[in-house]
Order: structure tokens, then sequence, then C-alpha cells
């Protein structure tokens, strides 16, 4: 089956005021890092991984 290219995007930039997220799947398991700008906690697919502020 062929599937079509991502398209991309570039020369944009950070839109002002929006939050911003970043997934990654390290050795088969979801897991993300959700920061305020002052703190960072870990989080999985779909809540905050227990032991994290």
């Amino acid at each position: 089956m062929w599937y079509p290219k991502i398209p991309q995007r570039f020369g944009d930039g950070p839109l002002p005021g929006g939050s911003w997220v970043a997934e990654e799947k390290v050795h088969g398991a979801h897991f993300a890092l959700v920061s305020d700008g002052r703190t960072t906690r870990a989080a999985g697919r779909t809540a905050r991984r227990p032991g994290t502020a």
C-alpha cells in the first residue's frame, strides 16, 4: 500500500500564546513530557505518570 508524503511547513514559527506539544515513542511505550514553562511532568498517552507533580 502506498501512502502520500507527509506535508511539511517551514518558516511559520510558533504561534504566540498557544500550547506546544511534542510526543515521541520510546522503546515502544508512549511517553510525553508536559511543561508549563516552569515545571515539567512525565505523562503517558492519556494521563500523567503516577509520582510526578
